[in-house]
């Protein structure tokens, strides 16, 4: 197929008007993870846990 002059001239105004604003990486991954059903409740029980951590001891009877 014999590519005209005319239509390399159609890709190449396309492709200048075209714009494209794509993910980061960062972006994609943050949205992949809070998709994950499985990582999402990992995070939730990693965040009560170390709630835990942080409050234990303002309500335990006993001292160090």
């Amino acid at each position: 197929m014999k590519v005209t002059k005319k239509q390399l001239e159609a890709v190449e105004h396309f492709s200048e008007n075209l714009n494209i604003s794509g993910r980061s990486l960062w972006q994609d991954a943050r949205r992949r993870f809070m998709r994950n059903k499985a990582a999402m409740t990992s995070l939730l029980m990693l965040g009560v846990v170390a709630l835990f951590v942080i409050f234990a001891p303002l309500m335990s009877e006993y001292s160090y």
